[in-house]
């Protein structure tokens, strides 16, 4: 079993970074798969959006600063459980796009996938996305427990 350092000095998991310039301390943590890096790299800078007038990468960018400098997020509005049975799976919700993962420990998100939220516009379209987090907790070498069960913000904030 692996903690999350060593799956970062694996190659496993990458960490999300404020830019350099940026003074703030960080008080949270975001780490993505492998498989978030890619679509976060190749796929979020293509998307448009449908919703406002900042782009849907600097959405996401701005979601992740304000949770990895500690800010208040908004159950429901910035983040919401999808299922809290078994292996909770969270979503990390930008303007115009969704953001899907777990805390394995409180504070710490692990991103998986993410998508443009005009791509689920109904609830099945969720299914992939869930099953898609429900399987990196499984594959994730994570020491145990993999995941912070229950529903609430407070349980994992």
């Amino acid at each position: 079993m692996s903690t999350v350092h060593k799956l970062v000095n694996d190659g496993v998991l990458k960490p999300y970074e404020l830019a350099e310039d940026d003074p703030r301390l960080l008080e949270r943590y975001i780490h993505g798969t492998i498989g978030f890096l890619d679509w976060y790299e190749n796929i979020l800078p293509g998307l448009t959006s449908d919703f406002s007038a900042i782009a849907p990468s600097e959405q996401v960018e701005d979601l992740f600063d304000r949770f990895v400098c500690g800010d208040q997020l908004v159950f429901g509005r910035d983040i919401k459980t999808l299922v809290a049975v078994g292996a909770p799976v969270w979503a990390m919700k930008a303007v115009d796009v969704r953001i899907f993962g777990f805390f394995y420990r409180r504070s710490c998100f692990i991103a998986v996938g993410g998508a443009a939220k005009r791509s689920l516009r109904k609830a099945s379209l969720y299914r992939p996305h869930i099953a898609d987090v429900q399987a990196a907790i499984t594959s994730l070498d994570l020491d145990p427990p993999k995941f912070i069960g229950g529903s609430l913000l407070s349980n994992v904030l």
